[in-house]
């Protein structure tokens, strides 16, 4: 889902002699394991993956990478939380809760943590949902759903209402005042990324690969000018 980048690592091995040094990193040391939790809660909270700390004692440990480190320069957040987007969450799981709670014994005990999972879902991924942009990529989305985009990529970006028009839902979020996922685009040439909440705040950013991605943001025009500067860098 996020952005992967892993930076060179270099293997140091023991002497001609063939001795291991008892005190190296094996695949089942504590800094082995140490090291991955450390970058499995980088991915997690940032969608990005560097190997960046793991250190080795004796002779056939591994040795610290170089680091190269993306620089953000903005981050976003998607208006996921608007008037439509609220109305449409009490209405939905106000009407399954009411329907579930009309049932009895096991079959209820079933509806009620269906709906508490599929909700905590939908709530944890319009609650992180944002548009981050480095200084040379964007990330964005949140949970099961983000995609990274290299600047390099990108065409161009506009406010065009005429652009932002969705037409099928294929695999993601979508309620009325939020979507988050791959949609269809209304005239159907191109797939979309989309990380949206209400359409007149919605920035269509074109890009060279295989799909365009809409953002919706609280401040599509800080957004717009931040994402034109660094296009217009890169292109010099």
């Amino acid at each position: 889902m996020g952005f992967i980048g892993v930076s060179s690592i270099h293997c140091r091995r023991a002497a001609a002699s063939g001795a291991h040094d008892r005190d190296s990193v094996s695949p089942f040391s504590e800094d082995w394991f140490g090291f991955w939790w450390s970058e499995l809660a980088t991915f997690l909270t940032d969608g990005t993956i560097t190997l960046n700390s793991m250190r080795g004692r004796g002779a056939g440990a591994w040795t610290e990478p170089a680091i190269v480190r993306s620089t953000e320069v903005l981050v976003a957040r998607v208006d996921a939380w608007n008037i439509r987007s609220c109305v449409s969450l009490i209405g939905i799981f106000g009407a399954v809760f009411l329907l579930s709670a009309s049932l009895h014994g096991q079959p209820r005990l079933i509806a009620l943590s269906v709906v508490c999972v599929v909700g905590g879902f939908v709530f944890l991924h319009m609650a992180t949902a944002v548009i981050k942009v480095y200084d040379d990529r964007l990330v964005v989305g949140s949970g099961l759903y983000r995609r990274s985009i290299p600047v390099s990529d990108i065409i161009g970006t506009s406010q065009d209402q005429s652009g932002t028009s969705l037409a099928w839902r294929q695999n993601g979020i979508a309620l009325p005042g939020f979507g988050l996922g791959w949609f269809s685009s209304r005239g159907g040439h191109r797939r979309l990324f989309v990380a949206r909440g209400l359409t007149r705040n919605a920035i269509l950013i074109r890009t060279s690969g295989k799909f365009d991605v809409l953002v919706g943001v609280v401040e599509p025009v800080k957004v717009l000018t931040t994402i034109a500067q660094l296009v217009s860098s890169h292109r010099e």
